[in-house]
């Protein structure tokens, strides 16, 4: 409803079913007693790994379309609401190129390193040690791609939350928790290629 580019249909379907195949898989190499990301042991482990990731390129792109579509052409709505989406949705746009990021880093050959072998145990719920695709010197790397991650949902509900006091300033509170969002993640981003624990 907040843009009028891409057919707000096209892209929840998109959004929506590339999110049940992704978590349709994870769900079932949780049951199988395996771990669901960057498992290629067997052909079913490889083509279940593939399949998700083809569903997570899916996802990522329902995220940029909906970004182009409330930049390029949005909807009548608050100053604060379209506020909220371009910057929360633009931080989304962050979270998948870290999320691509850490799938490159993921398969890329690594030595081992010692100091990474105990928090990548951790991390992987003790399925591999170093290298993985969890770690990078001391930080975990999802926090990275987590951090802006959910920063629509957090600024939308500051919106609604603005209009029920009619002498809030809800622009000014949207720009000011935007403000917030950018620095933690830019802040998670900067820390993890470091390789510095941001926890």
């Amino acid at each position: 409803r907040t843009q009028r580019l891409v057919s707000r249909h096209f892209v929840s379907h998109l959004a929506a079913w590339s999110t049940a195949v992704e978590v349709g898989i994870i769900t079932l190499q949780a049951w199988r007693g395996v771990p669901s990301h960057f498992n290629t042991e067997t052909v079913l482990d490889t083509s279940l790994y593939a399949v998700k990731m083809c569903g997570v390129l899916l996802l990522g792109l329902a995220c940029f379309l909906a970004t182009v579509g409330v930049l390029a052409k949005p909807a009548a709505a608050s100053t604060a609401q379209l506020a909220s989406l371009r910057h929360g949705l633009l931080l989304m746009c962050v979270s998948v190129l870290v999320g691509a990021a850490q799938v490159i880093y993921g398969h890329t050959a690594r030595e081992a390193r010692a100091q990474e072998e105990a928090p990548c145990l951790e991390a992987t719920a003790g399925a591999t040690g170093s290298p993985c695709y969890e770690i990078h010197g001391k930080a975990v790397v999802k926090l990275a791609h987590f951090l802006p991650l959910h920063a629509t949902e957090v600024l939308l509900l500051l919106v609604w939350a603005a209009r029920q006091f009619p002498d809030c300033n809800g622009l000014r509170l949207v720009r000011l928790a935007a403000s917030g969002c950018w620095s933690i993640a830019l802040l998670g981003l900067w820390q993890t290629l470091k390789g510095e624990d941001i926890r």
